[in-house]
């Protein structure tokens, strides 16, 4: 089955999923990345449309598609943005596509506990020299790939870097 519409659609959505049916794995991959530029000259349209389609989707998604997992095997993947990582000298900017990819991420970690029966997590492809990651105004000098990334990956996997945290927050739950 192929289906082409907006996922910010709310009816549209709910349309394709009643003509899926029941599914198995569901990949929410769609993305907007705004003009970059400081947030005081943005063109509210542009920005909004980061959130529209990196955060409205995966609502509009969860109550189109959760209706009709597969009550055993689910699971959804939101495909998110290994930037949101960096700081933000890095991704000066980009801060409608970064700021709406971590609100993306917080959306799929409540419907992970929302829903214990399907498998639900946040990924990103790494960063690869793609037309997106050109748009944004970058280029491979500019940031670590996944080759130097790999070289620190034993450290990554180990502690909590490359994850979104309130460093300093007082709770021991925090850590």
């Amino acid at each position: 089955m192929t289906f082409c519409a907006d996922v910010a659609d709310d009816n549209a959505m709910h349309h394709i999923a009643a003509e899926v049916g029941t599914w198995d794995a569901f990949i929410m991959n769609a993305a907007h990345i705004a003009e970059p530029g400081p947030i005081a000259s943005a063109r509210i349209s542009d920005y909004w449309a980061a959130y529209e389609t990196n955060v409205k989707s995966v609502v509009i998604a969860a109550t189109a598609f959760i209706p009709t997992a597969n009550k055993t095997h689910a699971t959804i993947l939101g495909v998110t943005a290994g930037g949101i990582s960096l700081p933000l000298a890095m991704t000066s900017g980009l801060s409608a596509y970064m700021t709406s990819k971590v609100a993306m991420v917080k959306v799929l970690e409540f419907l992970a506990f929302e829903n214990p029966s399907i498998f639900v997590a946040s990924v990103h492809p790494g960063i690869f020299d793609t037309t997106l990651f050109r748009k944004a105004g970058f280029t491979p000098e500019m940031l670590p790939m996944d080759s130097e990334l790999q070289g620190i990956a034993s450290k990554i996997q180990e502690s909590s870097l490359m994850t979104i945290k309130v460093d300093g927050w007082p709770s021991s739950t925090a850590g």
